[in-house]
């Protein structure tokens, strides 16, 4: 199988002075153990990848990827939540936050809501996600707010209670049994429809 990068990326030997391999439009970066990365590969296709480098798309294993829903409640009395995932080496866990929104029975007050987490440079850093107030502004949309584990959720300000809804993400490397079922189910519908004999047409 041919390697990836940290960012799931195919890469191939760099030619003398990591350069760019022949035949790759795109731009490329220079990954771990002096391999190039693809970034972005012009018009090429699995195709033109194999028979220019000797590599078989279509064998690559794809990364099995779980979704679960996710919520949490933050008070005065539990005013963060830290989410932590199994530790497990295969498999990676991300929090993909979804909506942020004030509970029953929360005052008028302003409640801000801040996450912590690592950035590119695996530095952890702060930042609010969510001001919300009864009266205005009940409920916040993230959208797809994706971040990796660990991340803490904090009631920066305000008593809640505060409800943080979203899914829990699992990423882990496709098993050999998982590849098999997958091509015996593309096998199935690859299987030709048998061709019915045209009608003859009758003479009036």
């Amino acid at each position: 199988m041919r390697p990836v990068c940290p960012l799931g990326h195919m890469t191939y030997p760099a030619p003398p002075g990591r350069g760019r391999p022949a035949g790759l439009t795109g731009p490329v970066r220079t990954g771990p153990e002096g391999k190039v990365c693809i970034i972005i590969i012009g018009n090429m296709s699995c195709g033109d990848l194999d028979h220019e480098h000797g590599t078989d798309c279509g064998a690559m294993s794809q990364p099995k990827l779980e979704s679960f829903l996710f919520s949490c409640e933050l008070s005065s009395k539990v005013p963060f939540y830290t989410f932590q995932g199994d530790e497990e080496e295969d498999l990676e866990h991300f929090l993909e936050l979804r909506t942020v929104c004030i509970g029953e029975g929360a005052k008028e007050e302003s409640n801000v809501v801040e996450v912590t987490a690592k950035n590119h440079l695996g530095k952890t850093i702060s930042v609010p996600i969510a001001h919300l107030h009864i009266n205005c502004l009940p409920m916040v949309s993230l959208g797809e707010f994706e971040l990796k584990a660990p991340i803490t959720i904090r009631l920066k300000a305000g008593t809640g209670p505060v409800t943080v809804s979203g899914l829990h993400l699992i990423a882990s490397e496709a098993s050999e049994a998982d590849s098999e079922e997958e091509d015996d189910d593309e096998e199935l519908d690859e299987e030709i429809v048998p061709i019915m004999p045209a009608k003859k047409k009758q003479k009036s």
